[in-house]
């Protein structure tokens, strides 16, 4: 018996760890091998339960396991309208009304998208609308979708789901926000690893393959059901957070309002900070999704009191004076292979505080692994003559460029990155085009949603080891951070540059 197997067993016979229920639960999202042999186990078991029933459960022709245990029934709600026989004109103005001022329950799906929102449609359009049965790819940008039923729905990139009906939406990953009227009850979003189906209310489902599907309710309540394993279900009010794992069991989740967009935004995500004002050691973003929490950069000085302020090329800056000074903030950063944009003005140090590599800002799986390209951060590199240049490491890959820039002096540093460009990335220094050059890069895909991911840190260790510091940036000051979910072009990198104040 394989020591897979043996863990499976565990959990049937209600023995197993957490750790071991996290390890399968991973193997059963990574492996068909496994699902198939988690699948078979569970046949065992159901059988040997129907057998504990005695010859009679062996010898019916039904399955071992019942049909109506594997297959999920579909969730009906029949309307029912009444009028008395001798009200004909009560009922005629009834369905008048319906006609004129309630929705098409079965018509099809309608979209809008925002500004820059790339898509694929596996569709049919009917009647200007989206068919029941058609498939969306969202890659880039965000989705606005209205239910014939009247629910609606914001979708965020990345993100794959189908419409299955008026009343059902299967998200295979993303994130979706969902506001449901009291004439749409019984509204359900499904997922990889749950049903959510509304109860009157807001609520939201995020999804990813390397972690537990989330669900939170804001208004109102839904009901949660597991799709697999113990299929756990469970009402969930506002103001709560739930996640299933693929063993079927619920766990209550901090609530986190800033996961989800509640409407189009203008354009694609643009963070600034200014780094001018903190309140305290915390440096807030300004955003122009107007209805999330702006992510917030708090610095940990190293021993002592100190927010890191010092004066910079516009108002104020940040600067990571010792070994051990850093800034992190909650929000995940940009992942995937999307476009993106990260500028900022710097001033690199002198002397002895110069190292050869310098870590500066990034994010995602920063340790090697199986997937090399996971991380994505921008660090400095020592020259001669008191000179950096700026490059970029994927983790295995490194993106690097070749303008040099003098210690001890303001520099403008913007890289960007288009998957769609036959160089997939471009770095500016001062407003001016460097040649880029790669080592080892075979591709981009920034792990945000990771166990180990890490989320925006500036001043943190390109190694992650904390017995090392040969690359903390000690000297080093930022200012007038962006970072954007789009590709701008040299144009606009300069724009940005001069307005930055």
């Amino acid at each position: 018996m394989s020591q897979l197997e043996e863990q499976i067993q565990e959990l049937f016979e209600g023995v197993a760890s957490e750790d071991t229920e996290r390890l399968v639960a991973e193997q059963l999202r990574s492996s068909a091998e496994a699902r198939s042999l988690y699948s078979k186990h569970a046949r065992l078991h159901a059988a040997l339960d129907h057998r504990a029933l005695g010859l009679e459960s062996l010898t019916n022709p039904e399955p071992v396991i019942p049909f109506e245990e594997l297959q999920r029934g579909q969730r009906k709600r029949i309307g029912w309208w009444i009028a008395a026989a001798s009200a004909a004109a009560i009922t005629l103005m009834a369905i008048v009304l319906q006609q004129t001022l309630m929705p098409n329950p079965h018509g099809p799906l309608q979209l809008q998208s925002s500004r820059g929102a790339v898509y694929h449609l596996s569709a049919t359009v009917e009647n200007s609308g989206i068919a029941e049965g058609s498939e969306i790819i969202l890659s880039e940008g965000v989705l606005k979708l209205t239910f014939s039923s009247g629910v609606t729905s914001i979708v965020e990139a990345p993100a794959q789901f189908t419409y299955k009906d008026h009343k059902t939406l299967y998200l295979l990953h993303g994130r979706a926000w969902c506001h449901v009227p009291d004439t749409a009850t019984g509204f359900t979003l499904e997922s990889p690893d749950m049903d959510v189906v509304d109860l009157g209310t807001e609520f939201a489902v995020y999804s990813t393959p390397n972690k537990a599907d989330e669900c939170y309710v804001f208004d109102g309540e839904v009901q949660v059901k597991a799709r697999y394993g113990e299929r756990q279900q469970q009402i969930l009010t506002a103001g709560n957070g739930l996640e299933a794992s693929g063993l079927g069991r619920l766990k209550a989740i901090d609530m986190d309002h800033r996961k989800f967009l509640t409407a189009l935004p203008d354009g694609p995500l643009h963070l600034h900070w200014n780094l001018d004002a903190p309140e305290g050691n915390v440096y807030y973003a300004q955003s122009n999704f107007s209805n999330l929490e702006p992510p917030a950069l708090r610095f940990m000085p190293d021993g002592r009191q100190s927010n890191g302020l010092v004066q910079g090329k516009f108002g104020n800056a940040l600067r990571f004076a010792q070994s051990g000074d850093f800034a992190f903030s909650a929000w995940p950063g940009i992942g995937g292979k999307e476009k993106r944009t990260i500028a900022f003005w710097t001033k690199m140090p002198t002397g002895e505080q110069m190292q050869s590599e310098m870590s500066l800002l990034g994010w995602g799986r920063r340790r090697h692994s199986e997937n090399a390209q996971s991380c994505f951060l921008i660090y400095a590199k020592a020259e001669a003559s008191e000179q950096f240049t700026f490059c970029l490491t994927l983790g295995e890959g490194r993106v690097l460029s070749d303008i040099p820039v003098q210690a001890d002096t303001w520099a403008h540093v913007a890289i960007v990155y288009h998957p769609e460009h036959e160089s997939a990335f471009q770095v500016y220094i001062n407003g001016e085009a460097s040649n880029v050059t790669y080592a080892g890069f075979n591709g981009l895909n920034t792990l945000i949603d990771h166990p180990l991911s890490s989320p925006l840190k500036i001043g943190d260790s390109l190694t992650q080891d904390i017995r090392s510091n040969k690359d903390i940036p000690i000297g080093t000051t930022l200012d007038e951070l962006h970072i954007i979910h789009d590709a701008l072009s040299q144009e606009q990198v300069r724009t940005l540059m001069l307005e930055s104040h």
